[in-house]
């Protein structure tokens, strides 16, 4: 079955109807978060993302009566991170995202619609992974505000200001 990040089923085929290779068109779908799920298999979340090309990807799967171990595997996606921070105190005026190791560096912005609030968007697009092993903090002047900031969640996942065909996993932070 594959669903909308809402859990809505928008596909879906028993495995009695399902035997052998099938292919599933995803071109009038809009570029978002959807989930697949076969029924023995753990859930798994994708995002597809429509290019000039006829198909994003296909997925090839064989299954019988028998035998469900299905795998699905999806090249990376890059996409950009964003940390919206919002601050309850005026004071902090330099504020800056670090990355301990310096993979990542960002830019920061005003947030538009939230008063005192900054965006701090990654320079480049980072690959997606289920874990990562960074380590975020924020800093004001060189002083540390806050450590050990979260790293981002495939849940988070939206569209971003940088292009309207890019995606930014998104989070928000409190100092």
């Amino acid at each position: 079955m594959i669903s909308d990040r809402k859990g809505n089923p928008l596909i879906s085929a028993s495995a009695d109807e399902v035997t052998g290779n099938f292919m599933v068109n995803l071109e009038a779908y809009p570029e978002d978060i959807y989930k697949i799920k076969t029924s023995n298999g753990p859930e798994k979340i994708f995002l597809l993302l429509h290019h000039d090309q006829k198909y994003e990807g296909i997925v090839l799967m064989e299954t019988s009566n028998d035998d469900q171990n299905i795998t699905i595997k999806f090249p990376s996606r890059n996409i950009y991170w964003e940390y919206v921070v919002v601050s309850k105190y005026d004071e902090y005026k330099e504020l800056s995202m670090v990355e301990e190791s310096g993979k990542i560096i960002f830019n920061k912005t005003a947030h538009s619609s939230i008063d005192n609030a900054f965006s701090f968007t990654s320079s480049e697009p980072v690959t997606l992974k289920d874990r990562y092993e960074l380590s975020f903090q924020l800093e004001d002047n060189g002083r540390v505000v806050k450590k050990n900031i979260p790293n981002g969640d495939m849940k988070n996942v939206d569209k971003c200001l940088i292009n309207v065909h890019n995606f930014c996993l998104k989070n928000y932070v409190s100092v």
